[in-house]
């Protein structure tokens, strides 16, 4: 697996994930490119699972998602989702509505977590292009 960073004709930084027993491998890659590669070890799984389990316990989640039953096929728009939510059945601003992502046949739409709720329920009595779709959190 191999990851860079420079783009276009500029300089980057090729990472590459190789185990330790395709060294012969390695250095023939050395040898072709002329170049001199540097090595590093991974980080213990213990080390990783902790600041996995840090992360998660330090920072509440912003925002929550919803599942809306209708996508494209229904001629649902992100617009339309948004007009549900900051019109005037839900009220809400739209910098409290996240991204909005419209599949084929159903959508997800991030909104604030401090609003989740009532937009539930605001899009499960309104309607989204004049029809009711099925809404629910995803979890």
């Amino acid at each position: 697996r191999i990851g860079r960073t420079g783009r276009a004709g500029k300089t980057g930084v090729a990472v590459s994930f190789c185990p330790s027993r395709e060294k012969v491998k390695i250095a023939r890659v050395e040898e072709l490119s002329g170049v001199k590669l540097s090595f590093e070890k991974p980080p213990a799984l213990q080390d990783v699972e902790a600041e996995s389990l840090e992360n998660r316990v330090s920072a509440p989640a912003s925002m929550r998602t919803l599942y809306i039953s209708g996508g494209r096929k229904d001629k649902v728009r992100p617009g339309d989702i948004l007009g549900a939510l900051t019109g005037e059945a839900g009220g809400f601003t739209a910098a409290q509505v996240g991204k909005i992502e419209i599949h084929d046949t159903f959508s997800y739409v991030a909104l604030a977590a401090d609003i989740f709720d009532r937009a539930l329920e605001c899009l499960k009595e309104g309607k989204i292009k004049g029809r009711r779709f099925k809404i629910e959190p995803v979890k």
